[in-house]
């Protein structure tokens, strides 16, 4: 008896894991889109990786780590890149990769949640929160979400170059919409 009484003591103590994904990069897509001449301008980076963690039936353990690669920025205008990758962009020489690592993550509907997570790009990390909806079919996920952040509050596009003051939102907006789309598989 006191050995079954010690196995269910030791079963809750352990820690919970919810279930691990793999991600599908062939499959899936981040990128953001910005205003720029008074045009929609939009970019994706064709290189991250996310180590997920996710059950719905068990938030408290769910997590996600998403590491972008900077360098990877690939844009309607591919001659430009390497400005937007530069100094005054997201100067991928000193910042080579961009962090989302969630610090919670809580269900506002089915198959609708929002990540509370610190948003690392060009050295500055801050609080963001990204609504998303997921559909889980078996071993298979699919993952959409956006949201809205200030390219300024990262220091990106703050200095003058050409004549071009890049901090006014005269050019370029400063509002950045980030949207992702992720297909992933649940690890055996």
């Amino acid at each position: 008896m006191r050995t079954a009484v010690f196995a269910a003591l030791l079963l809750a103590a352990a820690p919970a894991h919810a279930a691990q994904w793999q991600l599908d990069a062939a499959k899936s897509k981040l990128g953001f889109m910005l205003i720029w001449d008074r045009e929609p301008f939009r970019a994706a980076f064709r290189k991250w990786s996310a180590a997920i963690d996710f059950d719905p039936a068990d938030l408290a353990h769910a997590k996600a780590d998403v590491a972008i690669d900077i360098a990877s920025l690939s844009s309607e205008d591919p001659k430009n890149d390497r400005y937007r990758n530069g100094p005054n962009g997201l100067d991928a020489m000193h910042f080579p990769q961009a962090h989302f690592v969630t610090k919670s993550i809580r269900e506002v509907a089915p198959n609708h949640y929002e990540a509370t997570a610190d948003l690392s790009v060009r050295g500055v990390t801050k609080e963001v929160t990204l609504p998303f909806t997921l559909t889980i079919v078996g071993a298979a996920a699919h993952m959409t979400g956006e949201l809205t952040l200030s390219r300024v509050d990262f220091g990106i596009g703050m200095g003058r170059t050409f004549g071009i003051d890049w901090s006014s939102e005269r050019t370029v907006s400063h509002a950045v919409k980030v949207t992702i789309d992720l297909t992933a598989t649940k690890k055996p």
